[in-house]
């Protein structure tokens, strides 16, 4: 009787049980592998949003304070156009930029569509803490620069820039 029993094989109990946890072993491995390749593309978005908050936050440091002019308006002037970021030639230029992200052809670069970048510009008093009214010139403006990824703020820095001709505090 004994040896019967040991040719007898799998009961149908034994190869369900088997399947199912050979099941639930395949769907974590792929729910792992999806969550690695989500994790990768995260950090690639983050990483070129990083590479444009820098070069973005770069060209406007070196601008201008502020125009000579004598109107002086906040934002461009005439004939300063946002979209063609070469034109504008100081920080209150930028003042509500928002655009994509683009060559100096105007064409988005490889792997950078559905970036943007948005920009705010304010005057700001430092003794306060606070952003005034554009029509009172502090010598101190807060720049707040953000790129977005299909409309999801991925990147995000203000900026504090004062105007070096102009003495600190309120005189």
């Amino acid at each position: 009787m004994r040896e019967i029993r040991s040719m007898r094989g799998v009961s149908l109990v034994e190869l369900l049980v088997t399947i199912g946890i050979v099941g639930c072993g395949i769907v974590m491995i792929i729910n792992g592998y999806h969550r690695y390749v989500k994790n990768i593309n995260n950090v690639e978005i983050r990483l070129r949003a990083a590479q444009v908050l820098e070069n973005i936050k770069e060209e406007i440091m070196v601008k201008k304070y502020k125009d000579n002019s004598p109107n002086m308006v906040f934002g461009p002037e005439p004939g300063e156009i946002q979209k063609i970021r070469s034109t504008l030639n100081d920080i209150d230029d930028y003042n509500e930029l928002f655009t994509e992200v683009v060559d100096s052809h105007g064409v988005p670069p490889g792997g950078y569509e559905n970036y943007f970048i948005r920009v705010d510009v304010y005057n700001f008093n430092i003794e306060e803490n606070k952003e005034v009214s554009r029509l009172e010139d502090t010598g101190t403006r807060k720049i707040v620069i953000q790129v977005l990824y299909k409309d999801r703020v991925i990147n995000k820095v203000e900026i504090i820039k004062t105007d070096s001709e102009k003495p600190y505090g309120n005189h």
